[in-house]
């Protein structure tokens, strides 16, 4: 299992990261602080620091779940759009024997293996 799946769950506070409230961690702890303190920065990071702290949120809370990150997560959609388009260009050939569909079909089932941690 990854390191990645023990990560707490967090929840945005303004421009902060948390780990999310519960019973027990009534504060929650800051991860990420998107804001910035200097006075004359006060414009940016009022505009961008909510939009930064969501996404770093949403970033922290989907490698969780997922137990991958951000990078292999783009990886696995990118081979999972390609095998798709193999097969899109396959079937518009026209002529899809048993052989062709065959191999089609090992060319998607591999795909979605690796995005299950099998290879």
């Amino acid at each position: 299992m990854s390191a990645l799946k023990s990560l707490p769950e967090v929840e945005t506070a303004g421009w902060y990261v948390r780990t999310r409230r519960t019973d027990e961690d009534d504060d929650g702890s800051i991860v990420s602080n998107s804001g910035v303190e200097l006075a004359d920065h006060y414009a940016y990071a009022h505009t961008y620091g909510n939009a930064i702290a969501a996404l770093t949120c949403e970033a922290i809370n989907v490698a969780r779940e997922t137990g991958i990150g951000p990078a292999e997560l783009r990886r696995q959609r990118d081979e999972l759009r390609d095998a798709v388009e193999a097969a899109i260009d396959e079937f518009a050939i026209g002529t899809f024997n048993a052989a062709r569909r065959a191999r089609v079909v090992e060319f998607l089932r591999a795909a979605i293996a690796k995005t299950e941690g099998k290879s």
